[in-house]
């Protein structure tokens, strides 16, 4: 045990190492040295640039301590001492990239199998390098440029390989970063994967948990899914790259060609430039999101899922087609573009005087009332339309005609045990001369006979939450000819009059961000989605609370849209990548350190 926790912490200082070096960048040579029974591949295409990088990410950070304020470049000196003279600095030539590759399911006396590819110089002589090497139970083999090492025992690897591992789209991900590859057919292969297995015990787990014939076909369903993810799942992908801009880390699938999923993705048309609807989205939402997807395919999937709901729930067929019928003609006037937004304010010594004197009717409405003004959320929303006033009109012969609410009501009353029913209830902006939108409230009731069997208690509180939901969750819309513009909360109407009026939030948006300008250049084009988690106003509300310590707590600024991340479906693959600048990144980690240094003092000292 102990020789093999040596070998590896060996191997481990001479990838450190090796990294550290300069370099420049030329074509990726390593794909005639990986094979496709390669199980997973490490790569650093630019090793130079990514500690470069790295070290510029790391020292605003106040981390530095960790490598004892030296460069991570400056560690590179110490690689003759590490390697007890098998490698050197001059004999490493890090103008090509380095990589790593593991297949398992096979053994030597020297253990798994590896494959860590070291470009080297003219000056390195594989001879002089051989008996060090050979004492670690380590097989040096020099192909072009490269000393290639792998454990004692194995055969000796012919290049260039016969089948080479696809490493196009990873070559795009390792750009001056760390990369990595599974490879799932391999994998699956040497771990002895049995997918049929797996299908099996999903089936045999679902039956022990179902009641009924609809659950079931539902399961089946997720089921089948989730075994043709594994089964058709190709290659995975991962790439970490931080540097004085901020942390971005991405992730990619494809899938084999023969299957539904490859199919699919191949089918789905590429975004366009999402930038075009971040002026609908708050710089201080706490999450916002942009889209954009081919309307006609958007109309055929969401068409194929009412499908497969009206499997699910046979009892509800009447519900489900007309609302489908709906949808189905509604979808014609909806374009490809959307955004919406969720803020969120409280005013923390106002919530702290609320107080219900008594349950009369008059006090709880005071209360509603009184709670209404110390909390302010709302999700706004835009919806590009071919013509929004045709869809507004579809909207309202619907809600007339009770389709829509019977199709929710129907959906959120199946449970037959809960004591509440939701119901929906419309009124046009025609009908209320004080709002000039459509509105939806959301009325909570008691069924006669669950009303018969409640104790005054309960009735009290039922009352109370109906109240509370009818107040603050309020839908209201209202469409122009090219946008539908809708709100869900409690806030009040300034943004959606904006929306509507002026076609503008009138609050500061993500379009005026700078920061989100920069991390939208680092995603791919053709991205269908792209949304943020706003880290620095989640901060400030915990600031507002006014509890003990919080005071210490970093504010970001205005300008600090938090993890952005994007997703992207086409082209045979799934890509998702997320953001997180560096301006934002370096008082989190200060502010978390000082918090745990503060705590180790303070347990030190009760020591």
């Amino acid at each position: 045990m102990v020789k093999m926790v040596n070998k590896m912490s060996f191997l481990l200082m001479i990838v450190i190492s090796s990294i550290v070096i300069s370099c420049g960048k030329t074509n990726n040579p390593l794909s005639e040295m990986v094979g496709t029974d390669s199980a997973l591949f490490v790569q650093i295409d630019n090793p130079a640039k990514f500690l470069s990088n790295l070290d510029a990410f790391i020292k605003p950070l106040g981390i530095d301590s960790i490598t004892q304020g030296k460069e991570l470049s400056e560690l590179a000196t110490s690689l003759k001492d590490i390697t007890d003279g098998m490698l050197d600095v001059a004999w490493i030539d890090l103008s090509k990239p380095l990589g790593c590759l593991l297949r398992f399911g096979e053994q030597s006396a020297s253990g798994l199998y590896y494959q860590l590819m070291i470009p080297v110089t003219k000056a390195f002589n594989i001879q002089t390098a051989k008996q060090g090497f050979t004492k670690k139970n380590i097989t040096p083999i020099l192909y072009k440029n490269y000393v290639v090492l792998i454990p004692a025992g194995y055969t000796t690897p012919s290049f260039p390989v016969e089948k080479p591992l696809d490493l196009n789209a990873l070559s795009r991900f390792a750009n001056n970063g760390l990369a990595i590859l599974v490879h799932m057919d391999a994998l699956k292969s040497q771990l002895n994967i049995d997918v049929e297995q797996i299908k099996r015990s999903l089936y045999e787990t679902l039956e022990k948990d179902i009641t009924s014939s609809q659950e079931m076909v539902f399961s089946e369903k997720i089921a089948n899914v989730m075994v043709d993810i594994i089964d058709q799942l190709q290659m995975v992908g991962i790439s970490i790259h931080g540097d004085d801009k901020g942390f971005l880390m991405q992730s990619y699938c494809t899938f084999s060609e023969k299957g539904w999923i490859d199919a699919l993705l191949h089918a789905i048309k590429p975004g366009k430039d999402l930038r075009t609807a971040l002026k609908y989205t708050a710089q201080d939402g706490l999450f916002n999101l942009v889209y954009d997807f081919d309307p006609q395919q958007n109309r055929a999937f969401t068409l194929a899922m009412f499908n497969w709901y009206a499997k699910l729930f046979p009892d509800k067929l009447d519900h489900i087609e007309s609302y489908k019928q709906f949808v189905d003609r509604s979808m014609n006037w909806v374009g490809s573009r959307g955004a919406f937004s969720f803020r969120f304010d409280y005013d923390a010594e106002h919530l702290k005087n609320l107080n219900l004197s008594d349950h009369t009717e008059h006090a709880m409405n005071e209360f509603i009332a009184e709670l209404a003004q110390g909390i302010s959320f709302q999700l706004v929303g835009v919806m590009e339309m071919k013509d929004g006033l045709a869809y507004e009109k579809e909207l309202a012969k619907a809600f007339e005609a009770g389709i829509i609410q019977n199709f929710y009501e129907a959906y959120f009353n199946q449970e037959n045990d809960s004591p509440y029913k939701i119901s929906l209830n419309y009124t046009p902006h025609s009908q209320d001369t004080s709002s000039p939108y459509n509105t939806v409230t959301i009325g909570l009731e008691v069924p006669g006979e669950r009303f018969i069997t409640m104790r005054s208690d309960e009735i009290e509180q039922t009352r109370l939450m109906s109240e509370i939901i009818s107040q603050l969750c309020v839908f209201n819309y209202r469409a122009t000819k090219n946008n539908f513009y809708f709100s869900f909360g409690n806030t009040n109407r300034d943004i959606l009059s904006n929306l509507v009026n002026q076609s503008t939030m009138g609050v500061a948006t993500l379009s005026d961000s700078k920061s989100v300008q920069e991390m939208v250049i680092r995603f791919p084009k053709g991205s269908q989605i792209l949304w943020n988690c706003n880290i620095g106003r989640i901060l400030r509300l915990m600031k507002q609370s006014g509890e003990a310590g919080v005071d210490s707590i970093p504010d970001l600024g205005d300008d600090a849209p938090g993890i952005c991340t994007y997703l992207y479906f086409g082209q045979g693959r799934v890509e998702t990548g997320s953001f997180l600048s560096l301006s934002e990144i370096a008082p989190l980690v200060q502010y978390l350190l000082s918090q745990t240094s503060a705590s180790f003092n303070v347990k030190s000292s009760e020591d």
